[in-house]
């Protein structure tokens, strides 16, 4: 018969469970290092954990953590975190039953929990959680009182008012949201400096010393000694891990970007904290481009992506946010994504904020066309460009910019989703390609019909009509393909105001398009174009057919009558506001992501 590995022991003074006895010696220092000792933890797993001693270390972590004394009150959070963080990650017979033994039991759980939502309400509400980190840029212990903050004030919070959302709103300590400002902004470049890791993409003939020392990112420069260059293969499978558990600060971001304008407003006009260091809205910016550039690695991927996308749709549907984008002398130097072609013209020198986004979206729809086209994804990024140009034209902001490639981006995709029409119908829904389709076009005609109001030099305009022209055979077909009554289409649709726009933007297109190749006939039949057109001769005939073109006016569905429009408001440059209840589903995705990615950075994952 075996031996039993308990021993026996001189008999105490007062009787206590065998267990007990262990955890005191394992927590307690002692002369004899029992944690090292074989026969201890054989002894220790030879008996039945004792509930009671995990429910006082929870009561008591949580007594600590609301009384406001350092470093007790720091110290009890940290335990509370590696504590919750095990237990929660224990898979379990009856979750809910046993975590409530565990953590408090049945008698004790109103009480006790109760009194843990109350210990970080007040703790938040306080702002002590970041009131002792000093270092905000480096230090990455913001990272998860910023990550709480988000999962707290996304739980449950389309069937309750949310307390922690409301606070969000009401939150207004200046030192606090900074810090959560330095912090996101850190984590956003940690991040983004992972996918450099794998793949070094500064542009060609440009050393990467030299080039973050140029835009003062000195402190991110390689030192001596290089990391191992990857394969195709290795680097493919290295980007789809990404992104890290860290892109879960995004929910965050996104809650306090909808709930609290100081939040916003010190974001976009926050400077670098030191030198060597990036702007906040630097990073972030850097980081969403990196995401939209791999979004098609994976459907995480593509969410966090789609997430990024919604904290700057949200920027820009606010006048008084959307305008620090623009404002005059406001320039930053930005780390755009260059690691797959297409590749962005490079950009070393400071730019409006606003420059970088529209990048980010030419960027993103170059890079995630696909036959199984995520019509999520390319519906948030269209709107967003949307969104971009509608801020321009309405402030007459005209913003140097390489607008030739923004025109041969969207055409790109026009002729796409021409040739792929027959696949694209089949695999969506008539509403998933409708919400595609209609900013796409909304955003060709609003530039057609209000591009001189942005658009810095004439050139640029014609550029836009001869570009247009030169894709002029493809919109009939794309008309057929989409907006026929026998096609899965957005005519199929109830009438709404979407699908007016959308019908009225591409029945604007057909018209310029038809303008111009009965003028280029005629100029032809006068003899005063060769048998192969020139650039330099159809740019003549565009110039001067706007002088007779027709475009909407304010308040029309089809195309004006008289005039060049000149001075007229675009119908195509209205559109709906961003609401939470509308995008539940996409949210509470990002949501249980978010938690997964949240149990990773506690685990240590």
């Amino acid at each position: 018969m075996e031996a039993s590995p308990l021993t026996h022991q001189a008999r105490p003074s007062a009787f206590l469970p065998k267990i007990a006895q262990l955890y005191d010696d394992l927590f307690h220092d002692n002369d004899e290092d029992f944690g090292n000792s074989e026969g201890f933890w054989l002894e220790f797993f030879s008996l039945r954990p004792d509930r009671h001693e995990t429910q006082q270390l929870f009561f008591r972590a949580i007594q600590q953590a609301k009384t406001g004394r350092a470093p007790l009150d720091e110290n009890a959070l940290d335990t509370l975190t590696v504590f919750l963080g095990t237990v929660l990650a224990k898979r379990y017979t009856n979750p809910s039953a046993d975590i409530i033994n565990v953590l408090a039991g049945l008698d004790e759980v109103d009480a006790v929990f109760l009194d843990f939502a109350n210990t970080l309400e007040g703790i938040l509400r306080q702002g002590r959680s970041f009131e002792h980190i000093q270092d905000v840029p480096t230090n990455p212990a913001v990272f998860k009182p910023i990550l709480l903050l988000g999962l707290l004030a996304n739980y449950n919070k389309f069937e309750f008012r949310n307390p922690y959302r409301l606070r969000l709103e009401e939150f207004v300590n200046e030192s606090a949201i900074q810090k959560i400002v330095y912090g996101f902004g850190a984590t956003c470049s940690l991040s983004r400096n992972r996918y450099a890791a794998i793949q070094d993409d500064v542009p060609e003939g440009w050393t990467v010393g030299s080039t973050l020392s140029y835009v003062g990112l000195g402190l991110l420069a390689p030192r001596k000694t290089t990391a191992p260059v990857l394969s195709a293969e290795e680097a493919k499978e290295a980007f789809g891990e990404l992104p890290g558990p860290e892109a879960s600060i995004l929910l965050s971001a996104y809650d306090l970007t909808a709930a609290n304008t100081l939040f916003t407003t010190t974001l976009l006009s926050s400077s670098p904290s030191t030198k060597g260091h990036e702007a906040p809205l630097s990073s972030f910016l850097s980081y969403t481009s990196y995401l939209l550039h791999h979004a098609y690695r994976s459907p995480r991927c593509a969410l966090y992506g789609i997430l990024s996308l919604s904290i700057l749709r949200l920027i820009l549907e606010d006048t008084s946010t959307a305008k620090l984008l623009t404002t005059p002398g406001t320039t930053l130097s930005i780390r755009l994504s260059r690691q797959v072609p297409p590749f962005l013209p490079p950009s070393p020198h400071p730019r409006a904020p606003i420059s970088s986004l529209l990048d980010i979206c030419i960027d993103s729809i170059s890079h995630n066309l696909r036959i199984r086209l995520d019509c999520n994804l390319y519906h948030s990024i269209l709107t967003l460009l949307h969104r971009t140009l509608t801020h321009l034209s309405s402030t007459r902001t005209r913003l140097p910019y390489h607008w030739s490639l923004l025109w041969q981006t969207l055409l790109s995709l026009l002729r796409f989703l021409t040739t792929y029409a027959s696949s694209l119908t089949s695999q969506n829904s008539p509403e998933s390609l409708h919400h595609l389709l209609t900013p796409l076009l909304c955003t060709l005609a609003l530039a057609v019909s209000e591009g001189e109001s942005f658009l810095p030099e004439a050139e640029s305009y014609d550029d836009l009509f001869y570009k247009l022209v030169e894709a002029g055979s493809v919109l009939p077909k794309f008309k057929s393909a989409f907006f026929s009554p026998s096609s899965s289409s957005p005519s199929s649709l109830p009438t709404s105001t979407e699908t007016s726009q959308s019908t009225a933007a591409i029945n604007t297109l057909l018209h310029i398009v038809d303008h111009y190749h009965a003028l280029l006939a005629a100029e032809k039949e006068k003899g005063r174009l060769g048998k192969t057109l020139e650039p330099r001769e159809v740019g003549r005939v565009i110039r001067t057919g706007l002088e007779t073109l027709d475009l909407p006016r304010e308040g029309e569905s089809g195309i004006g009558v008289g005039g060049n429009g000149s001075g007229n408001v675009s119908v195509f440059r209205g559109w709906a506001k961003w609401r939470e209840g509308e995008e539940r589903v996409f949210l509470k995705r990002v949501a249980r992501a978010a938690v997964e990615d949240g149990r990773r950075v506690v685990d240590g994952r």
